[in-house]
């Protein structure tokens, strides 16, 4: 069963279908009053057509298509499919509020993503090769991320001035926290939680001045601290940092400082860091394999 829409404006109050969701050439789905929620199985915004998700929750078991405009508010987006089942997010550069998956099937990204939180606590999160950007919240507390694409290629980007707070292991492969085009900015990672980057990937942290890039715990105490693994075979400007960085309660696995360039830490660095080889003397900060 499909439930298509072709008015020119349609305001749907709470429904669980049980089908597919097709909004199409312009026709308009606005979640508004009480911000009802939509339960359906594929959902399609087709060209020409606009859903308006406002403070509603989208859940889904099947597909997300988008090639027309999404307006995410303050929603929250549910995957749901069960164990042997992908669901394919296509966003059309719309950027997303929050992203959900607590089931044991698997998301596979069909073009990049924007979003404030991924809350992924079950299952596969596949980005495909497919570059992603998040302001707010990274938890993989539960569920498993997979880069795919070409090796050295996929990219998390780390964006905006909200505090983010990385939850569980992942094993990124381009990971990118840059304040330059944004401002001053706290990243946390739970305590006793470790990200790795692979052989075939790097690690970009570039702070700046009035931008400060501050590196921390989240929860933990006393000497409790979050990990990072890096490649064992660094080479080159494989990790780079920039100045106006802080470092606090962590731990860098594989990193030394070349000789030729170092990093300028804001108050040489926050405390309780092993594996850091700290220095002010130069701006960029290159580090290689231990």
């Amino acid at each position: 069963t499909t439930y298509s829409l072709a008015a020119a404006l349609d305001t749907l109050n709470s429904r669980n279908l049980t089908g597919n969701l097709t909004i199409n050439n312009l026709a308009t789905l606005t979640t508004t009053a009480s911000n009802y929620n939509i339960d359906c199985v594929n959902l399609t915004v087709g060209s020409g057509g606009t859903l308006t998700a406002n403070a509603s929750t989208v859940s889904l078991s099947g597909n997300w298509s988008n090639s027309g405009t999404f307006t995410a508010g303050t929603s929250t987006v549910t995957f749901n499919a069960s164990l042997g089942t992908t669901q394919t997010v296509g966003s059309n550069s719309n950027a997303f509020n929050v992203i959900s998956h607590s089931s044991t099937g698997a998301i596979q990204l069909t073009d990049a993503l924007t979003a404030v939180d991924l809350n992924i606590t079950s299952g596969t999160f596949d980005a495909n090769g497919q570059n992603i950007s998040v302001s707010g919240n990274w938890n993989f507390s539960g569920g498993t991320f997979s880069a795919g694409g070409t090796p050295g290629s996929q990219t998390v980007n780390i964006i905006g001035t909200t505090e983010t707070i990385f939850s569980g292991n992942t094993t990124f492969n381009i990971l990118v926290i840059n304040t330059t085009n944004y401002g001053a900015k706290s990243v946390k990672f739970t305590a006793s939680s470790n990200q790795t980057i692979p052989n075939s990937g790097s690690l970009t942290l570039t702070g700046a001045a009035d931008k400060t890039l501050t590196l921390d715990r989240s929860g933990g105490s006393g000497t409790d601290q979050w990990t990072i693994t890096l490649p064992t075979n660094l080479a080159g400007n494989i990790f780079t940092a920039g100045t106006n960085i802080t470092v606090s309660n962590s731990n860098a696995v594989n990193a030394t400082v070349t000789p030729s360039s170092y990093v300028t830490v804001v108050a040489g660095a926050g405390g309780n860091n092993t594996g850091w080889d700290f220095d002010t003397t130069a701006p960029v900060i290159t580090l290689t394999a231990s």
